[in-house]
């Protein structure tokens, strides 16, 4: 069973990068909002360690990614 989740998990790795990059850009936000989602992916592997910080950073980046996952289309495009 293990064995298959992580076969699953790399299988889903690179199209879920993909989605949420397109999530970010539809809602009217640089795509360098996008370093959030790769910071917490870089950090969830970090927190294996058990560090407090750590794992509070992991929470709070992956909180602000689903906000914005979330959010309505163009709800924070800038109107000119």
């Amino acid at each position: 069973m293990l064995l298959l989740a992580l076969f699953y998990a790399l299988a889903t790795f690179i199209p879920r990068l993909s989605l949420q990059y397109r999530r970010i850009v539809d809602t009217g936000l640089s795509p360098w909002w996008f370093l959030l989602v790769v910071i917490g992916k870089f950090l969830s592997v970090s927190a294996a360690a058990q560090n407090n910080a750590i794992t509070a950073a992991v929470f709070f980046l992956n909180l602000a990614v689903f906000v914005i996952s979330v959010s309505k289309t163009d709800a924070f495009k800038k109107e000119k």
